[in-house]
């Protein structure tokens, strides 16, 4: 998931998964992660992708506040007045080269940050193959007033 934002800034990705496959999700996602730097999405992959990010458009400009956020968007962001009205054809016009540059220009390993939630007693020390490992508490650091 990308969040826009005037500068680089993270690539988020979340799954739910039940606590026994919490380590086995972790190597998945860091194999999944490491094959998009080392190949090309195949043809499907990345029609998927495109479909994802096109079919949805009229969607998004249904109805004013919809418009408006849209218009926003362009502006806040600096994009092109026709920035959303060629938007479907230059995702269209990404090629598979492309997937594969971005990904290795913006995806680096070093920078990976893995978060789980749950039964940490059940999973942690089983997660330090990935690296250090933190674990915080979810209780609120400081009580509520009134609490």
């Amino acid at each position: 998931m990308f969040v826009r934002r005037r500068a680089p800034g993270p690539f988020l990705l979340r799954t739910a998964v039940d606590t026994e496959v919490t380590v086995g999700a972790f190597e998945q996602i860091r194999k999944e992660f490491e094959a998009m730097r080392a190949s090309e999405p195949t043809e499907e992959e990345l029609a998927l992708a495109r479909n994802a990010l096109t079919l949805v458009l009229p969607l998004q400009f249904e109805v004013k506040g919809q418009i408006t956020g849209r218009r926003v968007e362009a502006i806040s962001y600096g994009l092109a007045d026709d920035y959303w009205r060629t938007f479907a054809e230059e995702v269209r016009a990404v090629t598979p080269d492309d997937v594969l540059e971005a990904a290795r220009r913006y995806l680096s390993p070093d920078g990976l940050v893995l978060l789980a939630v749950g039964d940490v007693a059940r999973f942690a020390a089983d997660l330090e193959e990935f690296g250090s490992v933190e674990v915080s508490s979810a209780e609120p650091a400081v009580e509520a007033p009134g609490a």
